[in-house]
């Protein structure tokens, strides 16, 4: 429960720093523009195509956020859920440390770290190429998770 009321209220807010940005971008690539051309957001390719596909879904951008919202969550206290003992108290960690800035502000760095926090299993399971592909996923929304490459 606490998973979806977080995940609402990321997607379902409209006041936030980077909130203008991702709302003309949204509207500048509902609009056929290039996103290669603009120069609001940087241009990680996952994005510019979410973007793209979920304007043809509808030309409210709230349906960017409410995507970005509910996946960052849900992935977030999945990975918590499956390998914290404490999952309550790990949300309140993540609520008080990193949700504010990454699901309501830097919602791409939001997805690109929920994927990198997921790709840890591959890790575990010894599954590189798993791992790999995952955290490509994750820098084509935000280039800085290469930096996960490391792990």
């Amino acid at each position: 429960f606490i998973a979806l009321f977080m995940a609402g209220i990321a997607g379902f807010r409209i006041d936030s720093p980077d909130y203008e940005n991702y709302y003309l971008y949204f509207n500048m690539l509902s609009k056929g523009i290039d996103y290669r051309q603009i120069n609001i957001v940087a241009p990680d390719p996952a994005f510019a195509l979410l973007n793209i596909c979920l304007s043809r879904l509808s030309t409210n951008p709230l349906i960017l956020f409410l995507f970005f919202g509910i996946t960052s969550v849900l992935i977030n206290a999945f990975c918590f859920k499956k390998y914290v003992k404490y999952f309550m108290i790990s949300m309140l960690f993540y609520l008080v440390h990193t949700y504010v800035a990454r699901e309501l502000m830097q919602i791409r760095a939001g997805l690109a770290c929920a994927l990198c926090l997921f790709s840890l299993r591959y890790i575990v399971n010894k599954c590189p190429w798993r791992f790999l592909i995952t955290i490509i996923l994750a820098s084509s929304f935000h280039l800085g998770a290469v930096v996960f490459l490391i792990a």
